[in-house]
């Protein structure tokens, strides 16, 4: 692990919601990109270097949807899930009862003498 890894991963492991970690992670990479970008074009181009730019607009836009994550978090269904989970639970048993049913073996007395 890389010591740009371990300072972005301290702070972000406080944060409890795995979408607002993950663009506050993805945030701080694409700025991280940028800051790497304009040391290695001097401070003078980095200014209007197109990628300096670009990540770091990038980066800015993840920041802006961590926060309204964070603020106005998306519903998390966990009602329809579950009936999803114990629905497709429930046809499952039914289809392996009925499916026994059809290919049962014969009894004994239904083989005859043979």
């Amino acid at each position: 692990m890389g010591v740009a890894e371990i300072v972005i991963s301290r702070p972000l492991s406080r944060v409890s919601d795995r979408r607002v970690r993950r663009e506050l992670r993805r945030a701080a990479f694409h700025a991280a990109l940028a800051g790497r970008r304009a040391r290695h074009v001097g401070p003078g181009s980095a200014v209007s270097d197109r990628r300096v730019t670009r990540a770091m607009q990038r980066s800015s836009g993840h920041l802006v949807r961590a926060v309204s994550l964070s603020v106005n978090p998306p519903p998390s269904h966990r009602v329809r899930n579950t009936v999803l989970v114990v629905a497709g639970s429930a046809a499952a048993v039914v289809a392996v009862i009925t499916l026994r049913r059809a290919t049962r073996w014969p009894d004994d007395s239904e083989w005859g003498d043979v």
